[in-house]
């Protein structure tokens, strides 16, 4: 639950440049293949020829990594994760980039993320989820109304995870008194 809970803190400690950075420069071609010019779907896993076509859970993947080789200090080549845990839906060199892309993104610091209490908070996340998703497959065979009209509540805290000294949450955007630019609504 540690190197989850860690992804997690990495994941919310990405900042606003990363998915810029790393969707301009993903490599979409295994090594040693040709450019299509063509944008259509791959033919095969790990071979796209589009952004759009890449499945972004390669991020999630690149975040539970990094957490596993710090908590447990394994030393594993990339390609075992790409079997293992990737089911061979990305290439070493896709994995390696998103990896160096969230490392660039975060200072190289993972240390402040380490942190007992945002690592508690984030178990704690992870349960309210798992407690919700099995009470909404338990409320799903109920066709009552009722059931259907759930509040969702926000699950964190409301705080940005501070990590690296800096306040990750964005700031609320400045109104003008002119209103909208399509008129009141």
């Amino acid at each position: 639950m540690d190197i989850i809970a860690l992804a997690v803190c990495i994941l919310d400690s990405l900042d606003s440049k990363f998915p810029r950075n790393w969707r301009v420069a993903f490599p979409l071609n295994r090594n040693g293949q040709p450019t299509s010019k063509r944008h259509t779907l791959p033919s095969a896993p790990g071979h796209a020829t589009h952004i759009n076509s890449v499945f972004p859970e390669i991020i999630i993947l690149a975040a539970l990594i990094i957490a596993d080789k710090f908590v447990e200090d394994t030393n594993n080549p990339t390609q075992h994760y790409v079997s293992a845990w990737g089911n061979n839906l990305w290439t070493s060199e896709q994995i390696n980039f998103t990896e160096r892309c969230i490392m660039e993104s975060l200072g190289y610091r993972i240390m402040p993320l380490w942190d007992p209490v945002l690592i508690k908070q984030a178990r704690h996340d992870i349960e309210m989820a798992r407690r919700e998703i099995i009470q909404e497959s338990t409320s799903s065979t109920n066709t009552n109304t009722e059931d259907c009209r759930k509040h969702f509540k926000s699950m964190s805290s409301g705080h940005a995870v501070v990590g690296l000294g800096l306040q990750l949450t964005p700031a609320a955007t400045p109104r003008s008194g002119l209103g909208t630019p399509f008129g009141h609504i």
